[in-house]
C-alpha cells in the first residue's frame, strides 16, 4: 500500500507545496509521475502575472464583501480588504510592531479577526487547490491512500506556535481518519532538499550554512556532514541556528516610507494617494527583483497612473523617478542585517573549532541578484575567499521539496 506525502511552505509573501508517494518500506512510487516529487503548480493563466513566483501562490487574501478571494485572484483585486503577511503577524516577533507594518505597507487584520483565523481560511484555499492539483494529476483512486503532512515552519517560532500552527491546520480541514501532520523548520527542509539533490555536492566533513531570506525573516542554521561508513544514510549533524525579521517586504517597506516622506505627512493628511502606493507596491516588485545595482534609465520610471506633480517626491507629471540611490537605500538595512547573521553564524560554528566552508542562500529575498552579489562581495571580503556563496537554483520551491524529503526519512540529522 503506498501513502502520499505532502508538503507545504507557508510563506510571508507566497506558499508552496509538493508531494508524492512512497510504500510502507520508505521507497518513493514513481509510477504515478514522471518525477519523483511533484509540485503542485497555480493554473496556467497565473503564469502572465509578472515578476511572480510561477510555482507558488501568493499568501493574501481579499475580503470583497460578497466573499473572499485568496492567491492570485486576492492580489489582482482592485476591490475590497486585502489581508496579506499574516504569518509575521501570528509569529508576534520582538521588535516588530503590527500596526507601523500595517500602515506603511497598505495592508491589515480587519477588527473581529486574528492572524490565526486568517491563516486557517487561507489554508482551506489553499489545501482544496493541492488536493485538486493532486486528483488532476494521478489515478482517482488517490484519496484513500494514507496522507501524512509536513509543514515548514520558521525557526524563531515556539514549540507553543509550531502546534498552535498545526491545531490552524487541522481547524482548516486538513485532517481526517487516515491523515498525519507534523512540522519541519524551514531551513533544515532546505538541507534535505541539497542533500538530496544532484545539482549539489557536500563532501562529508564539510560545514555550511543555508541561509533562508524569505519574504518577512532570515532563518539560517550551519550544519557539518558526518562520516559514516557504517550505514548507506546520509548524516548530517546540526549545530546551531538563528534567525531575524529581514525579508524583502522590508524593502518595499523602505520604499513606501521614502516616498512618503518626501510628499510629506501635511500632504499625505490632506489628499488621498491610496491609488499611488497600489501602484508602487505592484510596480516596484519587478524593479527589486531585477535591481542589480546597475543604472537603468527606463526600469527606474513608474508611471503612477495620476496625473499629479510633487517635484519633492520625484513625481513630474505622473511619472515616479526611483533612482539608483534610492534603491541601494531601500535594501540596505535588510542587507546590512544579512550580513551581521551571516557573519554572527560563521562565528558561532568556528567558535566550535569548526570552519565554515560554504553558505547556500535560498528564498525569494535570496533570489535577487544585488543581495547574492552583495553578500558574496561581503564573504570575499571578511574571510579572504575561503567561504564560498552559493544561490540555488529554482529556489522559490526548495523548502516544499526537502519537506517531502522529511517525509520520506532517509537522512539523519543529529543535534549538538
Amino acid at each position: 500500500m503506498s501513502r502520499l506525502i505532502i508538503g507545504i511552505d507557508f510563506g510571508t509573501v507566497a506558499s508552496g507545496a509538493a508531494f508524492t508517494f512512497v510504500n510502507l518500506q520508505g521507497e518513493q512510487v514513481t509510477s504515478f509521475a514522471s518525477n519523483n516529487i511533484n509540485l503542485v503548480l497555480p493554473p496556467a493563466f497565473q503564469f502572465s502575472i509578472p515578476t511572480e513566483a510561477f510555482s507558488k501562490f501568493p499568501s493574501q487574501l481579499c475580503n470583497i464583501g460578497t466573499g473572499m478571494k485568496w492567491g492570485f485572484e486576492a492580489k489582482g483585486e482592485a476591490r475590497g480588504v486585502k489581508m496579506k503577511f499574516m504569518k509575521l503577524a501570528f509569529g508576534g516577533y520582538p521588535g516588530l510592531d503590527n500596526r507601523a507594518l500595517n500602515l506603511s505597507m497598505g495592508t491589515h487584520i480587519p477588527i473581529g479577526w486574528t492572524a490565526g483565523t486568517l491563516i486557517e481560511v487561507y489554508l482551506r484555499f489553499l489545501h482544496d487547490c493541492i488536493m485538486e492539483y493532486i486528483a488532476s494529476s494521478i489515478p482517482p483512486d488517490f484519496s484513500t491512500l494514507t496522507r501524512h503532512y509536513c509543514f515548514t515552519v520558521p525557526v524563531a517560532w515556539t514549540d507553543d506556535q509550531k502546534n498552535g500552527f498545526l491545531a490552524i491546520a487541522r481547524a482548516a480541514g486538513i485532517t481526517s481518519n487516515n491523515a498525519t501532520m507534523e512540522y519541519i523548520q524551514e531551513p533544515h527542509a532546505a538541507l534535505l532538499y541539497l542533500l538530496s539533490s544532484p545539482l549539489y555536492t557536500i563532501p562529508e566533513g564539510n560545514c555550511f550554512i543555508i541561509a533562508d531570506c524569505g519574504g518577512g525573516t532570515l532563518d539560517l542554521a550551519s550544519y557539518k556532514r558526518v562520516k559514516d561508513s557504517k550505514s548507506s544514510r546520509i548524516r548530517v549533524e546540526s549545530i546551531s541556528q538563528s534567525s531575524s525579521l529581514c525579508g524583502s517586504i522590508f524593502v518595499n517597506q523602505a520604499i513606501r516610507e521614502l516616498v512618503s516622506t518626501r510628499i510629506g505627512e501635511e500632504r499625505l493628511q490632506s489628499e488621498s494617494h491610496t491609488d499611488l502606493f497600489c501602484v508602487l507596491d505592484r510596480k516596484f516588485e519587478s524593479l527589486k527583483v531585477g535591481f542589480t545595482g546597475q543604472y537603468w534609465r527606463d526600469s527606474l520610471r513608474i508611471d503612477i497612473g495620476q496625473d499629479i506633480t510633487i517635484p519633492a517626491a520625484n513625481i513630474i507629471k505622473g511619472v515616479l523617478t526611483i533612482t539608483l540611490e534610492d534603491m541601494v537605500y531601500a535594501f540596505s538595512k535588510p542587507l546590512d542585517c544579512v550580513k551581521a547573521l551571516v557573519k554572527e553564524q560563521v562565528e558561532l560554528v568556528e567558535k566550535k573549532g569548526r570552519r565554515v566552508t560554504s553558505v547556500f542562500l535560498l528564498g525569494g529575498f535570496g533570489a535577487s541578484i544585488y543581495v547574492a552579489d552583495q553578500l558574496q562581495t561581503f564573504l570575499a571580503a571578511s574571510y579572504n575567499g575561503r567561504i564560498r556563496l552559493e544561490q540555488i537554483q529554482y529556489n522559490d520551491q526548495v523548502v516544499a521539496l526537502g519537506a517531502v524529503r522529511h517525509g520520506i526519512g532517509n537522512i539523519t540529522v543529529s543535534h549538538t
